[in-house]
């Protein structure tokens, strides 16, 4: 996993982090990505760039709250 941060000219963009699983992902926002994806978006320097910081979301964030939201459920 590689963390990227979105720099480019839009609010925000969606990107496709899995087959028909998208995140947003908002100007300024850090967020963990696979690798094959970052080399792919870092083709884009004026949207990308890769950054040591801790991503604020991970391409997963989503999936996991809600499997811990389920399992609270279940308790």
């Amino acid at each position: 996993m590689k963390q990227l941060k979105y720099i480019g000219p839009h609010p925000q963009v969606e990107v496709e982090v899995a087959p028909k699983k998208w995140e947003t992902v908002t100007r300024g926002e850090s967020f963990d990505v696979a690798d094959p994806l970052a080399e792919a978006l870092l083709e884009q320097p004026d949207n990308w760039k890769s950054t040591k910081a801790k991503a604020a979301k991970t391409a997963d964030t989503k999936t996991q709250s809600n499997s811990d939201d389920n399992s609270k459920k279940e308790s």
